[in-house]
């Protein structure tokens, strides 16, 4: 079964409920936490009652774990489309959500999700119409006082399609956010935005910015068993240590990076840190075949 504690989290910060408010008499803070992180478990009876602290019956809640979860699902498929270039993926989810718009089950979430598929067909399938979409985007996203890990990920979709200046408009108050109230539960969201606007900043020559993002970057301690986050971690370090320390071993380190990718048919994280660090004007070996 997948985590309850991270659609119970989803919730509350959808209710504009602090953590505080919900535990209170019920869990400690840091066993909150640990459960929406997946690392514990609670009693059935507290479980219940910080349900009914959202306001909802258990039924209610289930509802809305189902759904959740069909929509994180989504966005991943979304996300394989848009890295594989797969339009007609895209334009099956579009049909799909397009066809629950008309049912009782549609919902704020689905609209969004909706919205952001749109946006990418549109920009994958129209290669020379640079029509700037950025007004669309800030649509999707201003609405949304606290965002959900499942908003996180729709932003990163979609920064490809943004300068810089439109992409801190959306982000920065959500990054402030988190810091200002130590949010514990969105931590692997925020490190991957973090690290994508990193080096986004980079390639753009915003060095203010870069530093800004690399800190956010290194100050977030992901699950060290996390093989994804410990590869990610290892591109962002010595793509810093490049600009900031020895070039050589920076450069290899990468080289050896990009090996591994190809060693575990990671083609597309290969082809990204090779695409990457070519922007960035660090010169990998040619001679890895994807």
């Amino acid at each position: 079964m997948e985590n309850l504690g991270e659609v119970l989290d989803q919730i509350r910060r959808n209710r504009n409920i602090t953590i505080e408010s919900l535990c209170d008499g019920i869990i400690s803070h840091s066993t909150y936490s640990r459960f929406v992180n997946g690392k514990t478990t609670v009693a059935s009876d507290s479980f219940i009652k910080l349900v009914s602290r959202l306001h909802m019956t258990l039924a209610m809640f289930l509802q809305d774990y189902q759904g959740f979860f069909k929509l994180k699902h989504d966005y991943a498929i979304l996300n394989y489309a848009k890295n594989n270039r797969d339009i007609a993926i895209i334009e099956e989810l579009i049909t799909t959500y397009s066809d629950k718009k008309s049912t009782n089950k549609w919902k704020v979430f689905d609209e969004r999700f909706l919205k952001v598929a749109k946006v990418l067909h549109y920009k994958l399938n129209n290669k020379r119409n640079r029509k700037n979409v950025s007004s669309e985007i800030e649509k999707i996203f201003t609405s949304i006082k606290i965002f959900s890990d499942n908003d996180y990920i729709a932003f990163r979709l979609l920064l490809d399609y943004l300068s810089i200046d439109e992409a801190e408009a959306i982000i920065s108050s959500q990054l402030e956010r988190q810091n200002i109230e130590k949010v514990m539960t969105q931590i692997e969201s925020i490190y991957y935005v973090a690290g994508n606007m990193y080096l986004k900043t980079l390639i753009e020559n915003r060095d203010d910015l870069a530093s800004y993002y690399y800190s956010i970057v290194a100050d977030q301690k992901l699950d060290q068993m996390d093989l994804g986050w410990k590869l990610k971690h290892k591109k962002y370090t010595n793509i810093h240590l490049y600009f900031t320390g020895d070039k050589r071993e920076a450069t290899e380190e990468l080289e050896k990076l990009r090996e591994f990718y190809v060693d575990l048919n990671l083609e597309l994280e290969a082809q990204e840190l090779t695409r990457i660090s070519h922007k960035l004007g660090i010169q990998l070996k040619d001679k890895v075949s994807f």
